[in-house]
């Protein structure tokens, strides 16, 4: 892990970011059910950007701004069809505040 660039780790992090917001477009497609699927998908990707950066931010940094914007989206994500856009713009929108928080951690490390 620390002997990758910061920039591959970066690269890879947008691409987990995409990722998983593919997979909530298509776990979305059952309103009201996919809810929690859509959240427990959000979990995942924190865990793989963690990994990918070898380190994690504290929730407390970033849990409350990710807890505001999921509890903005979930209302959305029950309506049919439209609730798959809201899906995919929550998991990136989170992913990409977590991915700036880990790209500030790493940088102020070393």
């Amino acid at each position: 892990m620390k002997n990758e660039s910061i920039d591959y780790r970066i690269e890879r992090g947008n691409q987990c970011i995409q990722n998983h917001s593919k997979m909530s477009v298509k776990a979305s497609f059952i309103p009201l059910v996919s809810i929690p699927i859509v959240h427990g998908i959000c979990l995942d990707m924190f865990r793989e950007l963690d990994q990918i950066f070898g380190t994690c931010v504290p929730r407390s940094e970033e849990g409350y701004s990710n807890v505001a914007i999921g509890a903005i989206a979930t209302p959305f994500m029950a309506i049919p069809v439209w609730g798959a856009i809201a899906a995919a713009s929550y998991i990136e929108t989170v992913g990409k505040s977590y991915l700036a928080a880990l790209i500030e951690q790493t940088s102020q490390q070393g």
